[in-house]
């Protein structure tokens, strides 16, 4: 009944004034109004409505009604708060009687998730007579694939690859994950503290009390310092003007994570009061290397930070500083920075803490963290408002699921990637097999030495890769001094066959058709097409000519079939085209295109032709052979002195545009954007540019057909002096040096 409903229930209607559940300001009441005599939430009468007043009506001119803010009412004429509720058309207000109980659903959330984790990990289910709180780091999930007792094979010591069994942890920091001071820091009540991602507070503000920093340990021991070589002013390392506020107490936090698999280490993770001071990061590596490291298993570490130059160099010493912390006696631990991060330092720590040096450590780039954040950000701005103790358990729950997460996917992930790195293995040996094709045994017998060397010296010695590697600086004559150099050579001698004009002219001829290759791939409109047309005709006569001169030198023609053509090849599989061919439209048996026809010289020519040239009974055959082998091997370096200079001249271009003209641009508005729009497109088209030249300077002389190879054997075999085994390695590791270059950036 309706008397019993208000009787004693003080959120339900009251029978003598809400008769009928009949909202007295509803639009489409029936009974024409009856909002006399009621009383308003400050317990006054409400006056006649505006329907009933005299003359007027609902609908009557000069009585409007009221709209947006004006519209809202804080409680229902009953006294009761109004619940609003937002439909697809309209606004609805309902009067509602509600309990606050949003203070005990947050100390639920945190039990219950507590209590979860007590469950997974396998603590709940103790006797409560000797109930003993979780260890440190316990209520966390762990990499299930880093080395450890419980995952090693027998015997794995004795195994070749047992090299594959260290320890690798990187870390960064996120300043994303601010919190702000507390009002009520009484409520600041940690559960279990210590058992996931931070560790305990208590310990970690008596330990920092006590912990000596970098510039403490200057002071202390000045002579550690006089040989460190300065870097950049890195932001991330910088504490000055991020000191506490008025309204964040935290700036940000850094985590330790493994740097093969991505997972966080427990108790690794830290707050940063300003920029990334080492004495939480410190504190949080010591915490890593406990609880995540064997000395039984390995002796090997790898660490990676962004700002190791800074962070890393006197670590130990500050350790053995630091009484409560403690350094594993590693036989070998080495330090690198982030294959991306590596190329904002200086020169000098490009050597010393390049990933391309560190020995037996596999393909880790040490820029895993920053996928991590990504996810982790997601969360970390609803973390600002939060107590203390509930955005640690936050936190540390968000990283451990991601644990999780990953260890479910472990062995999808393993398996692809194994399949992605066996491709790329087969495509390294292919490249190495062309490599070592134009060298000798000798050298690389020396080359593997050195390398053994230099991964061994590396250890204590940081900087032995820059002795290693270093290099005078030579002035070498430009290729058209070359060219007169040779053409002079030739005239001073009275059988001169043209032999050299010859040669020039098919080596810029190849150029060209190399040029025209990447042009057609590009051109799309029907004026570019009109000029590939064009540019295909001219070069269709000048390979005619160019044959028949290069016959007329070496007295003899080709048979068909017997010359090798010259195609542009990839440098990185990231090529903006794909190695089909453009599809054009007709099915008539057209010549072949001029850029693709083989141009005669004595790289193109057949292994046959050179082999029977070397063993001629005819007189001069197989001195003439020798030399133009010899002038083309020569004429082929210049040309790649030159291009390796033009390349890394764009390649400073480069980044130089990048810094000066648009990294500096922080305006806003069309005239800023247009310059960026402008600059971009400048750096784009110089950087295309370099990409190109690499191309063609690869693919001219018939480098990449077994033509070059060829053209050394037979030259070197026959006792040339021009071009000896020096000369090739120095091509080829200045090939692969330029080629490393252009993969990871400037």
């Amino acid at each position: 009944m309706p008397g019993d409903a208000g009787a004693g229930n003080a959120g339900a209607t009251e029978p003598g004034s809400r008769d009928g559940l009949v909202d007295p300001d509803d639009d489409f009441r029936m009974d024409g109004g009856g909002g006399e005599g009621m009383e308003d939430a400050q317990g006054e009468e409400t006056g006649p409505s505006p329907a009933d007043a005299p003359g007027g009506s609902a609908e009557s001119e000069g009585v409007p009604r009221k709209r947006g803010r004006a519209a809202i009412i804080d409680k229902d004429p009953w006294g009761y708060d109004v619940f609003v509720l937002v439909h697809e058309v309209d606004v609805h207000q309902l009067g509602v009687s509600y309990c606050d109980r949003y203070q005990e659903t947050l100390r639920v959330t945190r039990e219950f998730n507590i209590t979860n984790n007590l469950i997974i990990f396998g603590f709940a289910h103790q006797d409560p007579a000797n109930w003993r709180p979780p260890p440190p780091g316990r209520l966390f999930e762990a990499c299930i694939i880093c080395p450890s007792k419980r995952n090693v094979p027998r015997n794995y010591k004795n195994n070749p690859n047992s090299w594959a069994f260290f320890f690798s942890f990187a870390h960064d920091g996120n300043f994303s994950a601010q919190h702000t001071i507390p009002q009520q820091a009484e409520n600041n009540v940690p559960i279990y503290p210590g058992t996931g991602a931070f560790e305990d507070p208590n310990d970690v503000k008596e330990k920092t009390q006590k912990t000596i920093s970098d510039q403490q340990l200057k002071r202390q021991v000045p002579e550690l310092f006089e040989k460190d070589v300065p870097c950049h002013k890195h932001k991330a390392a910088a504490v000055t003007g991020k000191t506490h506020n008025k309204i964040t107490d935290i700036k940000g936090i850094g985590s330790w994570v493994c740097a093969c698999h991505g997972e966080f280490c427990a108790l690794g993770t830290c707050n940063y009061t300003k920029g990334e001071a080492s004495e939480p990061t410190d504190i949080a590596l010591d915490n890593t290397l406990c609880l995540h490291t064997d000395l039984s298993i390995s002796e090997r570490l790898q660490l990676l930070y962004d700002i190791w130059c800074r962070y890393g160099i006197h670590l130990k010493e500050c350790f053995e500083q630091n009484k409560h912390l403690t350094w594993p006696q590693f036989s070998e631990v080495l330090g690198s920075v982030g294959v991306w991060h590596i190329y904002g330092h200086v020169f000098e720590c490009v050597g010393c803490y390049s990933m391309l040096y560190s020995r037996h450590t596999g393909i880790v780039d040490g820029e895993i963290l920053e996928t991590l954040w990504s996810i982790l950000n997601g969360i970390l701005e609803s973390c600002r408002g939060m107590s203390l103790a509930s955005r640690k358990e936050v936190i540390s729950m968000f990283q451990s699921d991601s644990n999780h997460r990953k260890n479910l996917k472990m062995v999808d992930t393993l398996v692809r990637k194994f399949k992605k790195y066996l491709r790329e293995h087969q495509d390294r040996n292919l490249l190495l097999s062309q490599l070592s094709s134009c060298t000798t045994p000798e050298n690389m017998e020396q080359w593997e030495r050195d390398r053994q060397v230099l991964e061994q010296q590396r250890i204590d010695n940081l900087s032995y890769a820059d002795l290693v590697f270093a290099r005078d600086h030579i002035q070498v004559p430009s290729r058209k001094d070359l060219e007169g150099q040779l053409l002079e050579e030739e005239a001073s001698h009275p059988e001169g066959h043209g032999l050299t004009e010859a040669l020039i002219n098919a080596l810029d001829l190849q150029v060209d058709q190399l040029k025209l290759q990447a042009q057609d791939k590009q051109a799309v409109t029907p004026p570019d097409r009109r000029t590939v047309a064009m540019a295909r005709t001219r070069i269709h006569n000048r390979v005619n000519r160019s044959n028949d001169a290069m016959v007329a030198a070496l007295g003899s023609k080709p048979r068909d079939g017997d010359l090798t053509e010259t195609t542009l090849h990839h440098l990185m599989p990231e090529d903006e085209w794909d190695d089909t061919p453009p599809i054009r439209g007709g099915t008539r048996n057209l010549r072949p295109a001029a850029e693709l026809r083989p141009v005669d010289m004595p790289s193109t020519r057949k292994k046959g032709w050179r082999e029977a040239s070397a063993n001629s009974v005819l007189p001069g055959q197989r001195e003439l052979c020798m030399m133009a082998l010899n002038i083309q091997a020569r004429l082929l370096m210049g040309r790649m002195e030159e291009e390796l200079g033009q390349i890394r001249t764009g390649l400073v271009d480069q980044a130089n545009t990048f810094l000066l003209r648009i990294r500096s641009r922080n305006g806003t508005g069309n005239a800023h954007l247009g310059h960026h729009l402008k600059s971009q497109a400048y750096s784009e088209a110089q950087k295309q540019d370099v990409r190109n030249r690499w191309r063609i300077a690869e693919g001219t002389g018939g480098l990449d057909n077994g033509g070059y190879a060829d053209t050394v054997s037979t030259s070197s075999s026959k006792g040339s002096s021009v071009l000896n085994s020096n000369i090739q390695c120095e091509w080829h590791k200045s090939r692969l040096h330029v080629a490393l270059v252009l993969a990871n950036g400037p």
